[in-house]
């Protein structure tokens, strides 16, 4: 299902890898906080963005094909976390 979210937090972490939650923007879920991964695992930094720029930052909306939700594991954070609201997702 493809849904749009609003960015509200990209974290820095271990590996170049990168937390990024939101909030769903429309459907029946529309206000919930999401973490979204990719089914690989964890996001890379390097997957933010389209060539030059950065897509996916704070108050960015972007549309994702949204899966069920499934646990994950917690991992510490190594950076700041770039946040515009804190949604607490789970990162």
């Amino acid at each position: 299902m493809r849904g749009q979210i609003v960015v509200t937090d990209v974290t820095r972490m271990r590996e170049g890898r990168v937390c990024v939650a939101g909030v769903l923007a429309d459907g029946e879920g529309a206000g919930r906080c999401v973490r979204p991964t990719l089914r690989s695992g964890a996001m890379v930094g390097a997957r933010l963005g389209a060539g030059d720029a950065t897509v996916v930052q704070p108050f960015a909306q972007v549309e994702l094909d949204l899966q069920e939700p499934r646990p994950h594991p917690r991992t510490p954070r190594t950076g700041p976390s770039t946040a515009a609201t804190g949604c607490g997702a789970g990162c």
